[in-house]
């Protein structure tokens, strides 16, 4: 019953992401194949199996993604890289459950708050690596939560990585 409501209350987020990003990654692409359900929750796990089109090219940066109900990867080749991520993932998809349809908006306003607070702050954080959104999910796969800055992707002193 649990799993039940939990879907319910994900169900506009799901719709969303299956209409942008798995439908045609999956129908018209042909980019991904579905492997199966995870055991532990109501997650369907898609596996990026080629860069076929420019959509498969795009999502295939990545090694791991979530959506409401949905886990798509893509093989590391290191079965450990491979299972931390796939564990940091399902902790977003929990996030989602626990959330509901407002987590993007409560995620993002986390984001929106830490680059704000960096304008009086003299101890800067990052946007992205910052959120504790992320910080939770690195923390349940055992990866590093507080990232240095000069480990930062861009640099110590980029504090938004979407500019």
């Amino acid at each position: 019953m649990k799993q039940v409501l939990q879907f319910i209350w994900l169900l506009p987020a799901t719709i969303l992401v299956w209409l942008f990003y798995i439908l045609p990654l999956w129908l018209v692409t042909g980019d991904i194949v579905y492997e199966g359900k995870e055991p532990s929750m109501p997650v369907w796990i898609f596996k990026v199996i080629s860069k076929r089109s420019w959509y498969g090219r795009a999502w295939h940066r990545w090694l791991g993604w979530s959506g409401p109900c949905v886990y798509l990867y893509k093989n590391a080749d290191n079965p450990n890289l491979d299972k931390i991520t796939r564990i940091h993932e399902l902790a977003h998809c929990k996030q989602q459950f626990k959330w509901g349809f407002i987590y993007y908006f409560v995620y993002i306003l986390a984001t929106i708050g830490i680059l704000i607070s960096n304008y009086w702050s003299k101890e800067k954080r990052h946007g992205y690596l910052d959120n504790p959104f992320e910080r939770a999910a690195r923390k349940e796969a055992g990866q590093v939560v507080n990232i240095p800055k000069e480990y930062w992707t861009d640099g110590p002193n980029d504090y938004n990585p979407w500019i």
